[in-house]
C-alpha cells in the first residue's frame, strides 16, 4: 500500500507543476507537515519504532516481572522525523506568478478610459 501510495505521489507532483493552486496547496501541506510524504515517513518511522519495543515487552511479559522505572528506562525511545524543509521553490514560482499576472492585469488596467 506505502509503495503504490508513494508512486501515486510521484505521479500527482509532476503533474501538479501545470496548476498553482495544487502547487499551494502542496506548498502549505508540506510547510505544516500533513502531507502524504509525511504521514508515510511517519507511518514508516512507527513502525520501525514498534518492531524495536516488541522484543522488550514480550521478555517483560515472560517474566512476569512488574514494569519497574529501571525497566522503562531500557525501553527503546521513539524519535520523530526530521520534519522537511519549507518548500522554498514553490513559493518562489508562486510569488513570481503572482507578480507577473499582476503586471499584466496592472497594464490591461492602465488602458480602461474612464468618461
Amino acid at each position: 500500500f506505502d509503495d503504490r501510495l508513494e508512486q501515486q505521489q510521484d505521479v500527482v507532483s509532476t503533474l501538479s507543476l501545470l496548476s498553482p493552486a495544487q502547487i499551494a496547496a502542496d506548498a502549505l501541506a508540506t510547510s505544516a507537515g500533513t502531507d502524504s510524504a509525511s504521514a508515510l515517513a511517519f507511518r514508516r518511522s512507527t513502525n520501525a519504532y514498534l518492531h524495536a519495543l516488541k522484543a522488550p515487552i514480550i521478555a517483560l511479559a515472560k517474566d512476569g516481572s512488574n514494569m519497574t522505572a529501571q525497566a522503562y528506562g531500557a525501553l527503546p525511545r521513539y524519535t520523530p522525523q526530521p520534519r522537511r524543509p519549507a518548500p522554498v521553490l514553490a513559493m518562489l514560482y508562486l510569488a513570481g506568478l503572482t507578480v507577473i499576472l499582476g503586471a499584466v492585469a496592472a497594464r490591461r488596467f492602465a488602458t480602461i478610459k474612464l468618461v
